[in-house]
C-alpha cells in the first residue's frame, strides 16, 4: 500500500521525461550522452524513493 502512495506522489517525476523523450532526443541530435544522463537521473530518483520508503517504516 505504501508503494502505491509513493508511486502516485512521485510517479509523475519518474514518467515525465519519457513523455518528451523523443522530442528532446531530436533537439539534442540524438546524443548518447543525454540518454545516459536520463538513465542515471532515473536511477537516482528510484534510489531516493527507496530511501523514503525505508525511512517511513
Amino acid at each position: 500500500m505504501k508503494l502505491n502512495i509513493v508511486q502516485k506522489k512521485f510517479g509523475f517525476f519518474l514518467v515525465f521525461p519519457y513523455i518528451y523523450f523523443e522530442k528532446i532526443l531530436i533537439l539534442t541530435g540524438g546524443s548518447y550522452t543525454f540518454l545516459m544522463l536520463l538513465v542515471i537521473w532515473n536511477i537516482v530518483k528510484l534510489y531516493y524513493l527507496y530511501r523514503i520508503l525505508e525511512n517511513s517504516d
